[in-house]
Formats: C-alpha cells, structure tokens, sequence
C-alpha cells in the first residue's frame, strides 16, 4: 500500500460523506458560492507560493523560467487545467480538481440531494456507462480526432474517482437513515466494483496496483463509522483537520513538511 494514494483516497471518501451536508442547506447558486470562497482564496495563496518558490529555485539554479503565462493563469482556476489540457506545474492539485468536478455534479443534482433521494447514484452509474463508451472510442479518437480523445482522456480520469467519491455519499445516506446498512454496504461494493472495473478497462491500467490502497482507505473509513468512539475530537485531529487544505493548496509547503 502507497500512502500517497492512500491518504488521497480517504480524503475523497471523506468528502463525499460531507458534501451532502451543506447541499441541505444551500441552493445551488449558494452552494456554488460557498465553495468558491471556501476554495479560492487559499489556493490562491497557496498556489502563488509555490510559483514564487520554481522562480526562487530557477534563479538559484540558473534556469529559465517553466512554464507559459498561459499555463500558469490556467492554473489559477482550478478545474479547467485537465479539461484545456495544459501542462501540470505541480503533482498534487489533481486532487483538488477532481473535487471541484465533483462539486460540480453535486450542484447539478442538488434537488436530488435536497430529498434525499437515492435517485443521485444514477449519477455514478451513468459515469460508469459512458466511460465505458469512451474507452471504445479512444483508440479511434487517437487517430482521427485529437481534441476529442483529449476530452475523453481527461473524463476518464475524473469520472474513476468521482464515481469513488460517491461512496461517501452513500455512508452519508446511511448515516442518515435513508438506506438500511445491508443495501447500503451492497451499493458501496458495487461502487467500489464500478471504480475498479473503470480503472482496469481505461487507459490507465498499468496503474491498477495502485487500487490496493483505495481498497484500504475504504477499509479505514467503514472502521472509522462502525466505532465513531475510537475517533474521538482532540487538539490533534482538530489542528490536521484545520492545516488539511491549506497545505494541499500549496505543493510547495507539502513538500516543506514531508522532509
């Protein structure tokens, strides 16, 4: 198990159990707002420090300068860098923008959310067709049709994880009493089932060993709802909790803090 991947997973897992809340809350246009302000200002910041730090490291080392204004004001808004297909300057924001993808099919079935109807896992199966789809259509689009097998690429990477994140909607359903435990952890299989089966047809499949650490991130967090009062709030948990996103946000400041 990588703990890279591992901790990414789990991060998405999270994020599915705790979107919904603030859907019940919000309108769409709300919730869209809310997102932004909770999301942008801090990437902004974060992703300025690690522009100053390439520009740093490329004056000391006597390089030029990486990377196009294009490139980076692309980056300035997270989200679109994959749909343009810009070159990434860094290796961990990916996250962020599977994310933002996600919020976006959030707000686009927010009425759904809002009942608490099951009817949002359409979401995910449809997903999972239609990257199906497109995983027959790649190889041709390669050949024919660049900028569609650029599209298709990018969706089969967000759709993948996406689909995972919807495991924790559906703990969020349970958690809620919308969906009895044995139907509800037959669904989480069947995502989980769907995740796999995407990432073994698509493109990506050489990184298929990789799925090992999204099976045990599912594993920590079905361990972590089964006994909630093993995880109990403290001043740890709650300063990690605090420092997560502001330090995804900044490549540069992960990096300070892992050596």
């Amino acid at each position: 198990m990588q703990s890279f991947p591992y901790g990414v997973a789990l991060f998405f897992i999270i994020s599915g159990f705790v979107i919904p809340f603030s859907l019940q809350k919000m309108s769409w246009v709300g919730f869209s707002i809310n997102r932004i302000l909770r999301i942008m200002p801090t990437y902004f910041v974060g992703f300025s420090v690690t522009l100053l730090a390439i520009m740093i490291s490329s004056e000391y080392f006597s390089k030029e300068w990486p990377f196009s204004i294009r490139e980076v004001l692309i980056h300035y808004i997270p989200g679109i860098r994959d749909i343009m297909w810009s070159r990434g300057i860094d290796g961990i924001v990916w996250t962020l923008e599977i994310e933002m993808k996600f919020y976006v099919v959030c707000a686009l079935l927010i009425v759904w959310f809002r009942q608490q109807s099951l009817k949002v896992f359409f979401a995910p199966v449809a997903l999972f067709a239609f990257a199906l789809y497109l995983n027959r259509m790649i190889p041709v689009w390669g050949n024919t049709n660049a900028s569609a097998w650029q599209l298709a690429m990018t969706y089969m990477t967000v759709s993948q994880y996406v689909i995972y994140m919807f495991i924790g909607v559906l703990f969020h359903y349970l958690y809620r009493g919308k969906i009895d435990a044995n139907k509800a952890y037959l669904g989480i299989g069947g995502l989980f089932a769907m995740f796999c089966i995407h990432w073994w047809a698509g493109p990506y499949s050489v990184n298929l060993g990789v799925a090992w650490s999204y099976a045990f991130a599912l594993l920590t967090f079905t361990f972590s709802y089964s006994f909630p009062n093993l995880f109990k709030s403290n001043r740890v948990f709650d300063f990690l909790a605090d420092i997560s996103y502001p330090t995804r946000a900044s490549p540069f400041s992960a990096s300070v803090l892992k050596f």
